[in-house]
């Protein structure tokens, strides 16, 4: 039985092998709060912050689309890829200062350990709509095109567009995937 670490972020169960140094919840550390206050410089940032090893970086963003209320739909592509791109330079940018300014230990050096990676990969966890099967074709051509989208928005954060990746929740035997996820008993 391999360890695991376990977290909630949007209704989703994320599970991260043990020595994966994992911080969830980044946007709500308290350095960072004073950051995206209306007396601040407004940052957003992403969900979950991921280093699986001594060179890598994964800025993991949630976004979960697939509850019952029917008039909230994912927004159009290119500006969710907008979003996630912005909050991914805006969690860059509140690592700078984690690593310098955090009053809690444990966030300065996990912010420090991010800034010494040299491979950043911009992750969307998607669940575009609640119909789960592959075979959803609308499903499928948003995701792709989510992927090309964030591939133009986050050109000068990542070295090359095989560092951007698009998942949804169940998938499990996707390339680069060392986590798994999926709904948690709160979803409705």
């Amino acid at each position: 039985m391999i360890a695991v670490q376990t977290f909630e972020q949007d209704t989703n169960v994320y599970e991260f092998p043990d020595e994966c140094v994992v911080m969830p919840d980044f946007d709500k550390k308290p350095f960072f709060t004073k950051l995206s206050g209306a007396q601040a410089i407004h940052a957003k940032g992403c969900d979950i912050i991921a280093i699986p090893d001594e060179v890598t970086l994964y800025l993991i963003e949630a976004k979960d689309y697939s509850h019952s209320n029917p008039s909230e739909k994912p927004p159009k592509a290119p500006k969710l890829a907008w979003t996630i791109a912005s909050k991914s330079f805006d969690t860059l940018a509140c690592l700078m200062v984690g690593a310098t300014r955090s009053e809690d230990v444990e966030t300065t050096d996990f912010c420090r350990k991010a800034l010494a990676c040299t491979r950043i990969v911009v992750c969307a966890t998607v669940e575009p709509s609640r119909r789960v099967d592959v075979q959803n074709k609308a499903d499928n051509r948003y995701m792709m095109q989510l992927r090309e989208c964030l591939r133009r928005e986050a050109k000068g954060l990542v070295k090359s567009g095989r560092d951007i990746f698009v998942t949804r929740n169940a998938e499990t035997d996707r390339k680069g995937k060392f986590w798994t996820s999926h709904w948690a008993t709160s979803h409705d």
